[in-house]
């Protein structure tokens, strides 16, 4: 099966348990790896009981597998050169996912919820919106205002992309330190208003990403004050 170019895989053994890793979570490996040769160049079976390793420490080749599996299950994985890195060579992997530990896990959307409103209305730029709540007032951010936000985004499927969940609550600073897609959507919204925005793919909402798919974000106006 084709799980992403230069990677495909195979489920060797099955089982029961619904559980599956998240991307925060913490996972209890074993894995033997081989070269185009044949030699073998990781064996961790050998090492005994498989240490916690986040999800995210793994080869990027194989991230992606380990999600698909639940405890006790096997995976044989098929790795092109190149994938895991400018000059990485091509691999074959045995992986046996031991356990799953959870980390921090991130709210999720429902896939039909996330999926581009027909009935969202065009706010430029390739952006549409809908409300999800009405504001409590009237009052809305100008140029010169502080605002305090929530926002947190996902992709098409649901799943949590990046936003305020993975820190510690709203965000609070000036207006103007926000990106032109996010201060279209401030200054149109009144306090205590939330919103669904739908965003083209790389549309710079200030997370640091490169490039970013195409993302629904849910926005929570929580303040505003001018000082």
């Amino acid at each position: 099966m084709l799980l992403r170019p230069g990677v495909s895989w195979r489920k060797d053994r099955q089982a029961t348990s619904p559980a599956r890793a998240e991307a925060s979570d913490q996972v209890r490996v074993s894995r033997v790896t081989w070269d185009t040769s044949g030699a073998v160049v990781t064996d961790t079976f050998a090492q005994g009981a498989a240490s916690a390793v986040e999800v995210s420490a793994l080869p990027t080749s194989l991230q992606a597998v380990i999600l698909q599996l639940a405890p006790a299950e096997t995976a044989t994985v098929w790795v092109e050169a190149g994938v895991d890195g400018p000059g990485s060579a091509a691999s074959v992997h045995h992986l046996l996912l031991v356990d799953i530990v959870p980390g921090r896990r991130m709210p999720k959307l429902d896939a039909d919820a996330a999926k581009r409103d027909p009935n969202a209305k065009a706010t430029g730029a390739g952006v549409s919106c809908k409300e999800l709540r009405a504001g409590t007032g009237r009052t809305k951010p100008s140029a010169k205002s502080t605002i305090r936000t929530v926002l947190d985004c996902y992709t098409l499927d649901g799943r949590f992309f990046e936003g305020n969940a993975r820190g510690d609550g709203p965000s609070e600073g000036p207006l103007a330190s926000h990106p032109a897609k996010l201060r279209t959507q401030w200054t149109a919204m009144t306090i205590g208003e939330q919103r669904r925005c739908w965003f083209p793919p790389n549309a710079e909402l200030g997370f640091g990403e490169g490039d970013s798919p195409e993302l629904v974000c849910d926005a929570t106006l929580l303040g505003t004050s001018t000082r």
